[in-house]
């Protein structure tokens, strides 16, 4: 009997089998994929001002990219609490490329990004939430108060593993930090491998549960 897998083309057998088979056929599903720009090289303003771009943010697949190109001085906290939410919201792919300046709230938001290209040209200030608001000085507390409370989260969530505990504690209490590009990229990197640290510590701590024991009669093993 011929083996298939060693036939000879020859084999009378192989080529009736080749002339009488179909030919064998496949399927072929299009994927549309977009590649979404968006140009942030002004001071982050009010909400309403970055509806389409949330909008863009909800409507992108898992199939789409978004690119930020960000040369912005910060701004609201308002505003980015809106560009953080998409970010957070969208299905699709993001990146932010520093052009120049990564100050403030434009910072958080690139530092919130799936991915980070740094050029020769970027530099980033990092530092606490200014205030402006007017009223009556318990009412001024009372916001000072709450919006701390709510910055503080970003902040820590958002430069954690960037900058150290001290860093951030520093930072919360007014002190300011400038980044050149070879500086961030360097952060960047310890952010990677405290991170990678971090995942696996929490793998290593896992506790398995006990497997349960059966609770079938054991069949009586003959010796």
């Amino acid at each position: 009997m011929t083996n298939k897998a060693l036939r000879n083309d020859d084999d009378e057998d192989f080529q009736e089998f080749r002339t009488n088979s179909k030919k064998l056929g496949y399927t072929v599903r299009t994927i549309k994929i977009n590649d979404f720009r968006v140009k942030l090289d002004e001071y982050i303003v009010e909400p309403s001002y970055y509806s389409d771009i949330f909008d863009l943010m909800m409507d992108a697949s898992e199939h789409d990219q978004i690119t930020f190109f960000i040369a912005s001085g910060g701004g609201r906290m308002d505003g980015l609490s809106v560009l953080l939410e998409g970010l957070r919201l969208t299905n699709a792919r993001t990146t932010a490329v520093l052009l120049s300046d990564a100050h403030s709230s434009a910072s958080i938001f690139a530092l919130n990004c799936d991915d980070i290209i740094v050029t020769d040209s970027a530099h980033m200030l990092c530092h606490e939430v200014t205030y402006g608001y007017e009223g009556k000085g318990s009412d001024v507390y009372s916001h000072v108060a709450h919006i701390k409370k709510i910055t503080e989260k970003v902040i820590r969530e958002t430069y954690e593993g960037f900058l150290d505990e001290s860093e951030i504690d520093r930072l919360l209490a007014g002190k300011q930090v400038y980044l050149d590009a070879d500086e961030i990229r360097r952060y960047l990197e310890r952010r990677d491998d405290y991170f990678e640290a971090k995942e696996k510590q929490a793998e290593s701590e896992v506790i398995k549960e006990p497997a349960k024991p059966s609770r079938k009669k054991k069949t009586p093993v003959e010796v």
